[in-house]
């Protein structure tokens, strides 16, 4: 189990915040994609950065409390859209988790998990509204996931490289 000392505190919330202010402002843009339902998923990099630097235990955390508090600030909370962000969520996370053992390019590893993340929150949308119409949107959700799935990846992997950079002698 990780240590927790006053320092990885306040690391770790300076993380979830950022993940928290990422997860609104997306929500302020997202209705201007042409897919509807589909974000970028900035927040996704800090999940990545705390994964790869700090490690998946404490990634989980951050990706909770931003999923959990997100909702609540966003008037979402316990509504067909949190069920989606946690069911996309933990999905994409476990995909991390298990793919990044065998592969270690942060931008792949990001693209499937955004690809599951979207599949997964399709599949739960359809037992929601139990139309198979919905299925419709399988290519532009796959084609937005591979696409923001490479951005947030691109952008975690530059991220994590310039901290190991930094502070790899400390």
């Amino acid at each position: 189990m990780s240590s927790w000392n006053s320092g990885k505190v306040v690391y770790l919330g300076i993380f979830t915040g950022i993940a928290i202010a990422l997860h609104i402002l997306e929500g302020s843009f997202s209705p201007l994609l042409p897919v509807p339902g589909a974000k970028v998923g900035l927040a996704n990099i800090v999940t990545l950065f705390v994964f790869f630097i700090v490690g998946p235990r404490d990634a989980l955390l951050v990706l909770l409390l931003r999923i959990l508090v997100g909702n609540l600030l966003g008037g979402t909370f316990l509504n067909v859209g949190f069920f989606l962000s946690v069911s996309g969520g933990l999905s994409s996370f476990l995909a991390l988790c298990v793919l990044s053992k065998r592969m270690h390019s942060v931008a792949v590893l990001s693209v499937i998990s955004a690809v599951v993340h979207n599949l997964v929150q399709l599949l739960v949308a359809f037992s929601y509204i139990e139309s198979r119409a919905i299925f419709l949107y399988l290519p532009l959700l796959v084609f937005s996931g591979v696409t923001f799935g490479f951005f947030c990846g691109y952008a975690g992997a530059f991220l994590i490289s310039v901290w190991r950079q930094r502070f790899a002698g400390n």
